[in-house]
């Protein structure tokens, strides 16, 4: 539609999981407003036509706060069959979350551990009902902070509506390495694994 409607031009739009986020959306990330980086955060994709080349494709990008180019889904227009979603359970392609840093605790010790939930993608493709399967982690606070963040996280996962519930079972590994991260530091191994790594504090 907007190939037609833009006829003769190159067209770059953005898309937004909230109507309020497109309207307030200021580029650029210097002396911005909280509610405006927030805002920055809900975009999730884009649409873009090259009158020159012809090109015309979508790009789904989960991660709002960050475009990692493993985690981006592109969609050659017009679709010829199902598109290929990078990330996603069951068929169903993952299209927001928060962005994930590693969780922190005090002191100067970094927790690592490993935390398993189970829960439902609701046909809406939100998932409001997580339960904590089994938690492990290498210091006493670690449990909780693991528990809660994973917990926290992974109920800001939203997948594309379907007609029916979805179990899900995933398992959130935390990691220190001695080796320079590349690119986010965050695998997906969906359906059941997500490994968040941090560089070690020496």
């Amino acid at each position: 539609m907007l190939r037609r409607q833009f006829s003769g031009r190159n067209v770059d739009a953005d898309i937004f999981s909230s109507h309020e986020a497109a309207i307030g959306y200021l580029p650029g990330s210097m002396d911005l407003p909280p509610d405006v980086v927030e805002y920055q955060t809900k975009l999730h994709g884009k649409y873009i036509y090259n009158k020159e080349t012809h090109e015309e494709y979508v790009a789904l990008t989960p991660d709002g706060y960050q475009t990692d180019e493993t985690l981006v889904t592109r969609i050659d227009l017009p679709v010829t069959g199902k598109p290929l979603c990078k990330l996603e359970i069951n068929g169903r392609c993952l299209l927001e979350f928060q962005h994930i840093e590693y969780p922190s605790i005090e002191g100067k010790k970094q927790v690592v551990g490993r935390v398993t939930l189970s829960g439902s993608i609701l046909p809406d493709g939100t998932l409001p009902k997580l339960t904590v399967v089994n938690v492990r982690a290498n210091l006493p606070d670690g449990k909780v902070v693991l528990a809660n963040w994973a917990r926290k996280n992974l109920a800001t996962w939203r997948f594309e509506p379907g007609k029916q519930e979805e179990a899900v079972r995933i398992t959130y590994y935390f990691e220190v390495t001695d080796s320079p991260l590349v690119g986010s530091g965050v695998q997906f191994r969906l359906p059941s694994e997500v490994r968040v790594q941090t560089e070690r504090v020496k």
